[in-house]
């Protein structure tokens, strides 16, 4: 199965991204294809990562706005609006997609 983990690291959290990428390599799903995008305002992402724009805006907006960064790269994620909003409204963990749009079993 084709995994895409989608993070959402802006201003200081953009630091945790070597260790965290590092560790999802390592320990996370490691017999599937795991891609991984990052929605960032840094200019680069740990080596084999995906840079996706992201915005950063002051507390709580980052966390509460966090489903529309996912759709505002919605072209990347290959998957309908509806799916993302279904997983956002059933609180299921949204930065877990597969390639073709559908929460993991």
């Amino acid at each position: 199965m084709k995994v895409v983990v989608a993070i959402l690291a802006t201003q200081k959290y953009v630091a945790f991204l070597p260790a965290l990428t590092a560790s999802l390599r390592k320990r996370f799903l490691t017999s599937h294809q795991v891609d991984i995008a990052i929605m960032t305002d840094a200019p680069d992402v740990p080596e084999g990562c995906i840079r996706l724009e992201g915005i950063h805006g002051k507390w709580p907006f980052p966390t509460l706005h966090r489903y529309r960064q996912i759709m505002a790269n919605e072209s990347f994620f290959h998957f309908p609006w509806h799916t993302c909003r279904q997983i956002a409204a059933n609180g299921t963990i949204a930065a877990l997609l597969t390639a073709e749009g559908q929460a993991p079993s």
